[in-house]
Formats: structure tokens, C-alpha cells, sequence
């Protein structure tokens, strides 16, 4: 039987780093970020390792946690320096954001970072090429989803997909998001507003089922403020699509992984960190 692999994450920003929230100017003294500690929590009782995407910004903020998170075998990557859009930015300035966030955590962490991911998963094929250059070994950001925004920014002619949905290349590994379809149109399943705004019974559960029955790998990505016991800080000036995208009940987003660590269990998924995901498609690849 062919092995299946299921890659859990978190981005670790705050909730005023949200894009969604920008044009309200968020008040930035009110933290979230007691989320990461409960999500890693939840993991450590699952045994499960984790991959922590992490702001750069926020390294020396979240200094100890990080330093137990990687004592516990999770692995600690990229999430950039600031939760700036590499696509707002020019190649240059990119690249040197890049390589400062990147230089921050290994001084933190004392070793290699191997991992990125994109804020806002704002990435083009140019900057995808620079995030290699730098020496990432993997990157996170691309949505598996055919004429989702995120999935039409980046193209993979001559790649190889040693496992589906994957890609590689001169030892450079793609390990996206999934996606699926609901009335026609593509939506992410793993992770982001829909995980917690659309019915889970009713609508999300089910998706993501049939996605695992064919799947061999599945990536989730959550957030901070979705595991936080704080309540989300006052918001003005925000649309109702706003206001449902951050939209949050106590516990709510706990269970649901909860569950899905049960569905992925009984559809015999292995758990494995991004870094693990990526040297499992070095194996797949041909020679």
C-alpha cells in the first residue's frame, strides 16, 4: 500500500497581521499569539510533529516558545520578515527581507532553516526562484487548486510530482495546500477563513473526507488568533465579509482539528513535519 503523509502547520503571526484587517488600522498592543502556545499544546498530546512558519518580526517576542517547540521535535520555519506580500515587493527588496528572516531564526534556533512560506501566499515564479537561491530547501505557498488566484501566480513546467499535488525540482521541493471545489468554484480545505467560517458537518468535514479517500498527502495551516482563549479585539470600520473571516467561538476551532486528526488517522495517514514531507519527495523523485 502506498504511503500517505499528512503535514500539520501554523502560521505564526498575529491577528492584526490578517490582510483582511489592514484597512482598519489595527490596534497592534492586543496579542493573539497565546493561540500558538495552545495549538502546539494540542500536538504535544497527539504526539504529532508540526511545522511553525514564524514571522521574523515576532522571533524575539516568541523566543522561549520557539526554543521548546524545537526541543520538541517541531519544526521551526519561514514565514518572512514582516507580513508584507512578497509580490508588493521588488525582487531586491524581497530577497533581503528574505534572507534577514531567515538569518534571525537560525541565530534563534542556533541551525538551518529549511522551509518558507509566503505571506498571504503571495508568491510568483520570480520570487519562487529567489526563495530557492537563498537556500531554502522547500517552499509552502502554492494552493493546489486550478483557477484559484493563489494556484495561477506560480507555474511548474518541467517539474516533476514525485507524490500528487507535489512538486520537485534540482532538489527543490513545492509542498502546497489542497484545494477542492464547492458549487463549481475552488476552495482551500486545508485551512484559512472557509475552515472556520463554512459549516463543518455540513460542508468542510465532508470535503475534506472525500479529498483523503484519493489523497496521499494533505497539508493544514492554521493561525494564532483561531486557538487563542482571548477574545478577538474590538473592530471598526470592517465589512461583514470582514467580520465573518475572523469570526471565532471558543473551542471551535480546536475541535475541528480534532476531528480531522481522527479522519486522518483513519484513513492510515502518517504524520511528518514539512522538512520530513520534502525529504520523503527527494526519495519519490527519480534519481
Amino acid at each position: 500500500m502506498d504511503r500517505k503523509f499528512a503535514a500539520l502547520s501554523m502560521d505564526v503571526e498575529d491577528w492584526y497581521h490578517l490582510d483582511c484587517l489592514q484597512s482598519c488600522n489595527p490596534d497592534t498592543s492586543k496579542s493573539m499569539l497565546d493561540g500558538f502556545v495552545n495549538y502546539a499544546e494540542m500536538l504535544n498530546r497527539h504526539g504529532i510533529k508540526a511545522t511553525f512558519f514564524v514571522l521574523g518580526e515576532l522571533a524575539q517576542q516568541a523566543r522561549e516558545t520557539l526554543l521548546y517547540l524545537d526541543g520538541c521535535g517541531h519544526e521551526i520555519a519561514c514565514h518572512g520578515m514582516h507580513h508584507t506580500p512578497p509580490t508588493s515587493l521588488s525582487p531586491a527588496a524581497f530577497a533581503e527581507q528574505l534572507r534577514c528572516a531567515k538569518q534571525t531564526l537560525e541565530d534563534l534556533l542556533g541551525k538551518e532553516v529549511t522551509g518558507y512560506r509566503a505571506p498571504q501566499n503571495a508568491l510568483d515564479d520570480e520570487r519562487l526562484a529567489i526563495v530557492q537561491k537563498i537556500g531554502f530547501h522547500y517552499d509552502a505557498s502554492w494552493l493546489d487548486a486550478p483557477e484559484h488566484p493563489i494556484s495561477r501566480r506560480l507555474h511548474f513546467s518541467g517539474w516533476e510530482e514525485p507524490l500528487p499535488g507535489t512538486r520537485w525540482r534540482d532538489g527543490f521541493c513545492e509542498l502546497p495546500l489542497c484545494g477542492s471545489t464547492l458549487l463549481g468554484r475552488p476552495l482551500c480545505i486545508s485551512g484559512g477563513g472557509w475552515m472556520h467560517v463554512l459549516p463543518w458537518h455540513g460542508v468542510m468535514k465532508p470535503l475534506i473526507a472525500a479529498y483523503l479517500r484519493e489523497a496521499r498527502v494533505y497539508t493544514l495551516c492554521a493561525y494564532p488568533f483561531e486557538f487563542s482563549d482571548r477574545a478577538m479585539p474590538s473592530l471598526s470600520g470592517v465589512s461583514l465579509q470582514t467580520r465573518l473571516r475572523v469570526l471565532k467561538s471558543p473551542g471551535a476551532m480546536e475541535r475541528r482539528v480534532e476531528q480531522l486528526i481522527d479522519m486522518l488517522e483513519h484513513h492510515a495517514f502518517e504524520f511528518a513535519t514539512f522538512e520530513d514531507l520534502s525529504h520523503q519527495l527527494r526519495r519519490e523523485a527519480r534519481p
